[in-house]
């Protein structure tokens, strides 16, 4: 996360122990808020819960919250890590853990985290962010894992030259 983001004071206590009852949930997630620079509440965000809707939304967009994340060493490591662009390195990241079926995914339904929109980061909604996905998604494609892959790289693709921010 980011310095001018804010997490609750409960966030990793909550995440701890999700991952203790959980042990084949290999990234876990949190719901967000949206701050502005003032720290003023925009808008609640709720992401998809479990592995399986989770899986389905990676194909149209991120859905898991990168600086609220907790994830299991080794097999972020046995994966290698993360390897993508300047920007969107935690979506190429969690898609090459999509392509097995054995990485599972979870979002805490609690809002941990508040997201401070307006900042130092130039990466959220940004044309290379979106680039970036697109390579991600085209990879996952090219790999085998499916036409979906391939439509996602193209929305993806759309969103880098309609509608980002330069």
């Amino acid at each position: 996360m980011d310095s001018d983001d804010i997490s609750t004071p409960d966030r990793l206590e909550l995440q701890v122990e999700y991952m203790i009852n959980n042990p084949d949930i290999i990234v876990l997630g949190t719901c967000y808020e949206l701050i502005d620079y003032k720290g003023h509440p925009i808008k609640k965000i709720s992401l998809p819960l479990y592995n399986n809707d989770i899986r389905r939304t990676f194909i149209i967009g991120n859905p898991i919250c990168h600086p609220s994340v907790m994830f299991r060493r080794k097999e972020i490591i046995d994966i290698g890590g993360y390897l993508g662009d300047i920007y969107a390195q935690d979506y190429d990241l969690w898609a090459r853990l999509a392509m097995n079926k054995k990485y599972k995914f979870a979002n805490l339904k609690k809002i941990c985290l508040q997201y401070r929109v307006q900042g130092s980061g130039n990466a959220r909604k940004s044309r290379l962010a979106y680039a970036s996905m697109a390579g991600a998604q085209f990879r996952n494609f090219i790999y085998g894992a499916g036409i979906s892959w391939f439509v996602g790289a193209l929305i993806s693709a759309f969103k880098a030259v309609i509608v980002s921010k330069k």
